[in-house]
C-alpha cells in the first residue's frame, strides 16, 4: 500500500512540475507581448485592455489543452478557463461572443477568424488590430497517442528502363504487407494532425520485356514508408525507399539485388483506399544492371 501511495505521490508531483513549466512559459510569452503592446501608440480603450491583460497574467488562470501534440490554441478548456483573448474579449462584456467562438472554433488561430465581424468590431473598438491579438494569443500543450496497425495492399506496376543497356518493359502485379505506426491528435480541435511511418515487405510477379524476349520474374522488397504529419486532408503524400531482391526462372534478365525509392499519395484515411507511387529502382543482375521508373496503383488498407 505504502509503495502505492508513493507511486501516486510521485506521479502528481510530476504532473505538477509539467503544468508549472507550461504556466511559466505561456506567462513569459504574454509578459513579452504585453511590453510590445505598450511600447506602441497608447488610446484610452487600449490602454484599458493592456490593464485587463496584465491582470490575467498575474493571476496564472490559464487554460489546459486536452486536444492534441504540438502547440495549438485553446479559448476555453474543459474547465471553464479562458485563454488571454477570450478573457480580454469577456472582461468588456462580450459573453456571447466568447462563448460562441468557444462552441464553433475553440482551436482556431486568430488570423482564421479574420472573417469574424464581432471580432472585428470588437478589435477596432479596443484599438487592437487582428496582428496585435494573434500576438497575443499563445498555444497551449496539445496531447497526441500513437498505435500500430496492420496494413496491406495489392498493387500493379508499370515501368521502362534498360536492362544490361537494352530498352526494357516491365509490368506486374503484387500484395504488400505490413505494420504501421500512426501518431494523430485525441481529441477534438481545429488544427487535428496525423502522420505514420509503415515498414511494408512486398512481393511482385513481372514480366520483363527486352532483348526482343519477355521472361517472368519474382520480386521480393522490403520498404520503409513515411507520411509527414497534416492536417486530416483529403489526401496525404509519403515518401517510401527500401531494398529489392529479384528472382527470375531463367538467366535472362537474370536475378539480384538492388533497391527503390520513390514518392506517393494515399487516399488512405478516406472511403476511398486508393493510392498512386512514382517509383525509381535498380537491380544489379547476373547479365547485368536493372535500371527502371514508373507508376504504381493499387489499393490500400
Amino acid at each position: 500500500m505504502r509503495i502505492v501511495l508513493a507511486l501516486v505521490v510521485l506521479l502528481a508531483a510530476c504532473h505538477d512540475d509539467s503544468r508549472a513549466n507550461d504556466v511559466a512559459r505561456v506567462r513569459a510569452h504574454l509578459e513579452r507581448v504585453e511590453r510590445e503592446l505598450r511600447a506602441e501608440p497608447m488610446t484610452p480603450a487600449r490602454a484599458i485592455v493592456l490593464d485587463e491583460l496584465h491582470r490575467y497574467i498575474e493571476a496564472e488562470d490559464y487554460p489546459t489543452n486536452h486536444g492534441g501534440r504540438l502547440y495549438t490554441p485553446i479559448f476555453v478548456d474543459e474547465d471553464g478557463a479562458r485563454c488571454a483573448m477570450a478573457a480580454l474579449i469577456e472582461a468588456s462584456g462580450e459573453h456571447a461572443l466568447v462563448e460562441r467562438v468557444a462552441r464553433d472554433h475553440n482551436y482556431a488561430y486568430i488570423p482564421e477568424l479574420a472573417a469574424d465581424a464581432e471580432l472585428g468590431r470588437w478589435l477596432a473598438a479596443h484599438d487592437l488590430t487582428l496582428a496585435e491579438a494573434a500576438r497575443i494569443q499563445p498555444g497551449y500543450s496539445n496531447i497526441g497517442e500513437s498505435r500500430y496497425v496492420p496494413t496491406a495492399s495489392i498493387v500493379g506496376t508499370i515501368t521502362g528502363g534498360t536492362e544490361d543497356g537494352d530498352s526494357a518493359l516491365l509490368f506486374g502485379a503484387g500484395v504488400r504487407v505490413g505494420i504501421r505506426r500512426i501518431t494523430e491528435t485525441t481529441g477534438a480541435c481545429d488544427r487535428c494532425f496525423h502522420k505514420s511511418v509503415a515498414l511494408v515487405a512486398e512481393y511482385t510477379r513481372s514480366a520483363v520485356s527486352s532483348h526482343g524476349t519477355t521472361a517472368s520474374t519474382n520480386q521480393l522488397g522490403l520498404a520503409l514508408s513515411y507520411e509527414p504529419a497534416h492536417n486530416m486532408r483529403e489526401f496525404q503524400w509519403y515518401l517510401f525507399a527500401g531494398g529489392l531482391v529479384s528472382i527470375d526462372e531463367s538467366s535472362a534478365p537474370g536475378s539480384g539485388f538492388g533497391g527503390q525509392l520513390g514518392v506517393g499519395f494515399s487516399f488512405r484515411t478516406t472511403k476511398k483506399p486508393l493510392f498512386g507511387e512514382l517509383v525509381a529502382s535498380t537491380i544489379e543482375r547476373e547479365q547485368g544492371r536493372g535500371i527502371n521508373g514508373g507508376v504504381q496503383l493499387g489499393v490500400v488498407w
